[in-house]
């Protein structure tokens, strides 16, 4: 069996060792971009800017009008004070439309009604304004 020199030995050793930590080096740097890649999918559902999903929680109003209203993704609200926007009644829902409108409406179960309509003038994850033609009203996420 043929000796190998000692000095030999140290230089595989030192190649073998330099190819070893890129092949670690890369792997790691796969890793990490497939981890980042990942998460940046999670993230391209931007659920804000649907108006429809990004509504449904409960927001402090300020503008013309103050007060407090959530929003139920079943499609019913609430108001407060009870008369913030619509008036007292007890059955209260939502709607947004194509048209761009966002309606709010209350009735009372024996044939009284109210209903208000507003643009949404912008939608942002935390902040929606709104123009209900005489007033304005501006929501902040609670």
């Amino acid at each position: 069996m043929p000796k190998i020199h000692p000095k030999s030995r140290r230089h595989f050793y030192i190649l073998f060792m330099n190819k070893l930590n890129v092949l670690i080096l890369l792997l790691s740097m796969f890793a990490v971009a497939t981890i980042t890649e990942s998460c940046k999918k999670d993230s391209d559902t931007d659920s804000c800017s649907d108006i429809k999903t990004n509504l449904v929680g409960t927001w402090n109003v300020s503008g013309d009008v103050t007060g407090m209203l959530t929003f139920n993704s079943d499609g019913t609200f609430s108001e407060t004070p009870n008369n913030l926007l619509i008036g007292d009644f007890p059955n209260k829902t939502w709607t947004y439309g194509s048209t761009g409108f966002l309606s709010l409406e209350g009735n009372d179960g024996t044939g009284g009604e109210g209903t208000i309509s507003a643009t949404v003038e912008s939608n942002e994850c935390n902040k929606i304004e709104l123009d209900f033609f005489l007033f304005n009203a501006t929501l902040t996420r609670k």
